[in-house]
C-alpha cells in the first residue's frame, strides 16, 4: 500500500502532537537579533522586523568578499521539547530556500542544528521539520558522528538564507510550534528521490541514484536542482555509453554531478562548461517541472552530452572549476565519499587530457595519487589530498592563461 503513496503530490502523515507555541507572533515579538556574514568579511545585510503581527526577515544576500550567508537568532528559549516530535512553521517566503537553526547548550563553532525548507513565492504555507532531520553542523559544513539534537537543552531558534544566490529576499514568519501529541494531520511534501521514483519515464536516471549515495541526499533536508534526462535520451544513447554510465561506480557519480546541482540552479557564470550545460539542458523548455520539499526536478528530452563532447568545452582552469563547484558543497553535506570519487575521477581526466600541460613534478604527484593504495587513509582526508591537487592543477593552469593572454597580446 504504501508505494502507491508515492503517486500523490503529498504523504499525509498523522502526528500526535499537541500544538505548543514557542513564537507566536501575534502576541509577543521577542529581541531576535542578525548575525551576518559580514563577521567574516561579507556583504550581505539582513534584520529582523514586525510588521502586522508577523515577524519579517529580509535583506540583500551577496557573495562578494567570500560571504554568502545571512541570518536572525531569537532571544533565549526555555522550554523542554523532549516530548516533541519537531517544529512547525507559518511563513511566507520567495521562493527560496531557508534554513531553520537550533542552538544548544553544546557549543559547536560557528554552527547549528539545522534543517532545511523551501518556501513558495506570495503564498503562506505551514511546514513541518522533524527533530531527526536536524544535522549538526559548523561552518556550513555536517559535522559527522556527533551527538544528536538534544530536545531538553535547545536555547535559541534561528533562520538563515544562504542558498548562493544574491540579491534580496524576504521570508515571513506567523509563527512556530514544537509539535508534541495530537491528531492533528501534517503534510508532508514529497521529497525529490520521491518525486523521482513516482515519475515514470526517468526510471533509468532514478536506478543510477538509487544505487548511489545520492539516493540519500536527494531524501534528505539538502536542496538540489536536478535535471533529469528522460528515459527516450537513455534509449538513443550508443550502449557503450549507457552501459558506461550504468556499470562504473565513478563514471555513474560524475554523471549524476553534472545532472544535480546543490542549493540552486545552474549558474550564468562565465565557466564555459556551465554555459554550454545550461544551453544543452535545455531547461526552458523542458517537458516537465516537479517541485518537491527539498527542490525541483527539471525533465528534459534533449540529448545529453557524452563525457567527451562536455570536456571540450572548457579549459583546464575551468575544469578545476567545476569540479570544484561539484564536490565541495557535497562534503560539506557530509557525503565525504562522493566528493571523493568526483574529485578522483576528475584528476584521471586531467592526467590523460592535460598532462602535457603540467609540470614535470605536478604531472609525477598526479600520477602517485591516481594509483596509490589508499584503502586505510580515511576518506576526508583522501578528499583534501584530492582537493591539494586540484589547487595546484588550477595555480599551474592561471599562469598557463596569463602566458598565453601575454603572448596574444
Amino acid at each position: 500500500m504504501f508505494k502507491y503513496l508515492f503517486y500523490l503530490s503529498f504523504l499525509i502523515i498523522t502526528v500526535y502532537a499537541e500544538d505548543s507555541f514557542i513564537f507566536d507572533f501575534n502576541k509577543s515579538s521577542g529581541d531576535w537579533f542578525a548575525v551576518n556574514d559580514n563577521v567574516m568579511g561579507g556583504l550581505s545585510n539582513g534584520n529582523s522586523s514586525l510588521s502586522d503581527q508577523k515577524l519579517i526577515f529580509s535583506g540583500n544576500l551577496s557573495l562578494e568578499n567570500n560571504g554568502g550567508f545571512s541570518s536572525i537568532r531569537s532571544p533565549k528559549v526555555s522550554q523542554d521539547l523532549t516530548s516533541c516530535k519537531g517544529i512547525q512553521l507559518r511563513v511566507k517566503g520567495d521562493g527560496r530556500n531557508y534554513l531553520f537553526n537550533i542552538y544548544t547548550n553544546i557549543r559547536i563553532p560557528a554552527g547549528s542544528y539545522r534543517g532545511s525548507f523551501t518556501t513558495t513565492a506570495g503564498k503562506w504555507t505551514e511546514i513541518f521539520i522533524p527533530f531527526t532531520e536536524f544535522q549538526a553542523t559548523s561552518f556550513g559544513r555536517a559535522i559527522p558522528f556527533f551527538p544528536s539534537l538534544n530536545r531538553k537543552q535547545i536555547k535559541r531558534l534561528g533562520f538563515m538564507v544562504s542558498d548562493k544566490k544574491p540579491g534580496p529576499f524576504r521570508l515571513e514568519i506567523e509563527w512556530i510550534k514544537a509539535i508534541k501529541k495530537t491528531s492533528q494531520s501534517v503534510n508532508i511534501p514529497l521529497n525529490l528521490l520521491q518525486k523521482l521514483e513516482s515519475n515514470e519515464d526517468t526510471s533509468f536516471f532514478y536506478n543510477l541514484v538509487e544505487k548511489t549515495k545520492y539516493k540519500e541526499l536527494l531524501a534528505s533536508r539538502n536542496n538540489f536542482t536536478v535535471i533529469v534526462p528522460h528515459d527516450s535520451i537513455f534509449e538513443q544513447m550508443p550502449k557503450r555509453d549507457r552501459e558506461l554510465i550504468k556499470n562504473n561506480e565513478l563514471v555513474t557519480i560524475f554523471f549524476l554531478s553534472i545532472h544535480l546541482s546543490p542549493n540552486t540552479q545552474i549558474t550564468d557564470s562565465s565557466n564555459k562548461l556551465n554555459a554550454f550545460l545550461k544551453e544543452n539542458f535545455d531547461v526552458e523548455n523542458a517537458s516537465k517541472k516537479i517541485i518537491s520539499s527539498n527542490g525541483v526536478l527539471y525533465v528534459v528530452k534533449k540529448s545529453t552530452p557524452s563525457f567527451k563532447e562536455f570536456l571540450i568545452k572548457g579549459s583546464l582552469e575551468e575544469l578545476v572549476e567545476f569540479t570544484i563547484e561539484k564536490g565541495a558543497p557535497i562534503y560539506n553535506m557530509g557525503y565525504v565519499s562522493i566528493c571523493t570519487k568526483i574529485y578522483y575521477l576528475s584528476l584521471n581526466i586531467i592526467y590523460e587530457q592535460h598532462s602535457d600541460k603540467l609540470s614535470k613534478q605536478l604531472k609525477s604527484d598526479l600520477w602517485k595519487s591516481i594509483n596509490s593504495e589508499t584503502k586505510d587513509r580515511p576518506q576526508y582526508k583522501r578528499a583534501w589530498d584530492l582537493r591539494a591537487l586540484l589547487d595546484r592543477v588550477y595555480s599551474e593552469s592561471k599562469v598557463i592563461s596569463q602566458n598565453d593572454s601575454k603572448v596574444n597580446k
